[in-house]
């Protein structure tokens, strides 16, 4: 039994407890670290990554299912434009040049880190549209009762938004196996006004 790089598996549950509790995709955190540190080329990096993601990320989505706290209605509306734009993500992921994946990855990264940074509290325009003033799409009223009784209540707005948000994120797991999750964060927290992502 080789234990070469066993400082990997300490590692990765740092990584997949900070994806957890911040919403982050972990092959944000492993992408870079397969390329960078571990001198993986990138297609394999990526692929590595996604596969160590989905473990990380499924005590994450077990843990909201317990709580009650998932939107599935939401949910659905996410999976139906990431799903086929992560698909042919992957796709072109595939063809890719080596150099142009890891421009992707950095560009990409860039772009997340930018949405968090971004990310600014709800002001009076956030209001009116909750309550479809001047909007082409009105927004719709969501409650969530978690299993601990608290009530959730918020307005989905910006819905052709967030879809968009959703199918690049998407294409962006496709292509560098991250962008998903912090993308859709940015989208349901600034965008849709949703308590908890």
């Amino acid at each position: 039994m080789d234990f070469t790089d066993w400082y990997l598996f300490p590692v990765a549950i740092v990584i997949a407890t900070i994806a957890n509790g911040a919403g982050i995709g972990g092959a944000t955190f492993f992408s870079p670290l397969f390329v960078i540190a571990l001198g993986l080329e990138p297609k394999i990096a990526i692929g590595t990554a996604l596969v160590t993601e989905v473990f990380g990320f499924a005590s994450g989505v077990t843990a909201h299912y317990r709580a009650r706290t998932i939107d599935w209605s939401v949910a659905r509306m996410f999976l139906v434009a990431s799903t086929p734009m992560a698909v042919i993500g992957s796709l072109l992921g595939g063809a890719a040049p080596e150099q142009l994946l890891k421009a992707i990855l950095g560009l990409g990264l860039l772009v997340i880190a930018f949405s968090f940074v971004r990310h600014r509290p709800h002001g009076a325009e956030d209001v009116s549209i909750a309550r479809g003033e001047g909007v082409v799409e009105p927004s719709v009223e969501r409650t969530i009762v978690a299993r601990d009784g608290h009530e959730y209540h918020y307005h989905v707005c910006r819905r052709s938004e967030g879809r968009l948000f959703a199918g690049v994120g998407g294409a962006f797991v496709g292509l560098i196996s991250t962008g998903l999750g912090e993308l859709n964060t940015y989208a349901l927290v600034n965008g849709a006004g949703s308590p908890a992502a």
